[in-house]
Parts: structure tokens; sequence; C-alpha cells
């Protein structure tokens, strides 16, 4: 006897398959059981479906996060190469774990060879064992004064030269829980030889200007003395603790638009050469001078 069976699949609400299948009646208990381990199967679809697909946002999400990283790290690499000073990163034990170009170029050194050395192969012998206590004191205590603040060191070059840098230093905990810093320097050496420089000529003027046996004073645009040196002082008898921070005192009533006319006449930038004129002294006296004034400029070239 043939018997016609016709089984209709089904998960959810929506049917997945229909099977038609025709066999004689001795073979319908293995179709039946073959019919079982299909429904088995097509049970478990959905949830081996939903696996895949989780699995797949998974891979799709990591490859998406690795590009990014990959992005960001060839930016930041960019950035490290592109930059004129010296960036370290240095590890917990004083390692130098990065050292970007400009750091080998400005110590001397080929690209590379400033890696896994200790951080104070640029620090001068003498100030090494300060510079271990100063880190040691940074670790311990998890904080410290340089942390955000701009400091200047002394470096050494590899050839044994010296530069004096300016060090910025910040905090890094790197991605395995490792504590790190980030270390900026940048040579301030010329910076450091010009401020010496401004430095010794300011002495030498100051020198000049209280060996001169001129009466030589300064004003500042508010009409005020700033300087008033030994000769001003013999000329008209006023010591330099009596007039700073106050108005000329050789200054007579009647010669008040005289004199704010010529401090005008400064001010616009015109200079003044042998102008006779007469100034008050301190016991009374009346004496005639031969007044030269040139103003003083700032860098920007403003009087001032």
């Amino acid at each position: 006897v043939m018997i016609g069976l016709l089984v209709t699949l089904a998960t959810g609400h929506w049917p997945l398959a229909t099977a038609v299948a025709w066999a004689d009646e001795p073979e319908t208990a293995a179709l039946k059981a073959e019919i079982d381990v299909l429904k088995d199967r097509l049970a478990r679809l959905p949830m081996a479906v939903e696996q895949a697909l989780r699995e797949a946002a998974e891979r799709r999400i990591h490859e998406e996060t690795q590009r990014a990283l990959h992005d960001t790290a060839k930016q930041l690499s960019g950035v490290l190469e592109a930059a004129i000073d010296g960036i370290f990163e240095i590890d917990a034990s004083g390692t130098i774990m990065l050292a970007n170009e400009a750091a080998h170029r400005l110590f001397g050194w080929p690209p590379g060879a400033l890696l896994n050395q200790p951080f104070s192969t640029i620090i001068p012998p003498e100030h090494r064992e300060q510079h271990a206590a100063g880190f040691r004191r940074l670790i311990q205590a998890g904080e410290g004064s340089v942390i955000g603040q701009v400091t200047e060191v002394s470096c050494l070059r590899r050839d044994g030269t010296r530069l004096c840098c300016e060090l910025s230093l910040s905090r890094l905990m790197h991605y395995s829980g490792e504590q790190r810093f980030v270390g900026i320097l940048r040579d301030a050496t010329e910076r450091k030889r010009a401020e010496e420089a401004i430095r010794s000529a300011n002495e030498q003027l100051t020198a000049l200007v209280r060996s001169s046996p001129v009466a030589i004073t300064v004003l500042g645009v508010d009409g005020l003395v700033e300087l008033w040196n030994p000769a001003a002082e013999r000329l008209f008898g006023w010591t330099e603790a009596e007039v700073l921070g106050r108005p000329l005192p050789t200054i007579t009533p009647e010669k008040r638009d005289e004199h704010e006319a010529i401090r005008r006449q400064v001010l616009g930038g015109q200079a003044i050469v042998n102008l006779e004129l007469r100034r008050q002294r301190k016991n009374g006296e009346s004496v005639l001078l031969s007044l030269s004034v040139t103003p003083l400029r700032d860098r920007l070239g403003a009087v001032t």
C-alpha cells in the first residue's frame, strides 16, 4: 500500500519548508526519524543564525576598531615626526620607550638609537643622581611639581656638549596598565644666550649711566621719573629716592607748558638736540641747561 505523507515544517509563525515524501509502509518509521532530525535542526536554525549574525557584527566592530586604531596610530606618528621638539615616552623604570626624530636630532643620536636607553643618557653625569631621586619621588608620590609645568633642565648631547632645555612632563597610563610619562624637550640654549646677552648689556648700560658725568634722567609715558643718575643728583640736588616715581621736580610752574610741549614732541617720536632752557635746583637756584632728549621704543617700535 502506498501512503502519501505531507509534512509541513515551521519555526515561529512562518513555514521554512514543505516536504512531500511517498514511501512504502515499512519505510515510514525511518522517514519519520529523518523528518524529526530535520525538524530539530531547523528548530536550532534561528539560534545559529543569530549567533552567526552576532559573530559577524563583532568581527565588523573589531575590524572597524582596528582600522580606527591604525589610522590614529598613523596620525600620531605623523604628528610626532613633524614636531620640532623632542618628544619622549618614559616607563616607570626611567627607560625611553619612544623618542621621535626631533629628539634624536636634538641630542645627536642616530634614528632609533635612544630607544630602550635610560633617560639619564641625555642628562649630564653631575645631575643624574638628582634626576633619579626626583623621578623616584614622582613614581612613589604619584604627583610632582614638574607635572604640567615647564621647567629648565640641563641636558647632554651625544658629543658631550650641553644644552639648556625646557621640559614639559605629563602622566600617561599605558594600555597595559603601566604608568608612563611623556616628556617634551625644547632647546632653550639660544634663548638663554640671548637673555644673558641682554642682561649683560643692561648691566653695562646701567654702569655707563651711573658713571656718566652728564645728568641723565628717564621719564615714563606718564611723565614720572624712572631713572635719575648720580650726575643728576649732583646737578639738581635731589636724591634718586626723592624723585623716582614722581613728576620732575625741576619744572617750575611757569615752565610747565614748555615742559609739556617737549613731552608731546618726544612721545610723537621726535628727538630734541641741544635745546637751551632753564630749570630749578632743589635750593631754588635757576640753572641754564643744554637739553637733548630721544624717545625710547619697545621691540614693536612704540614709544615707551
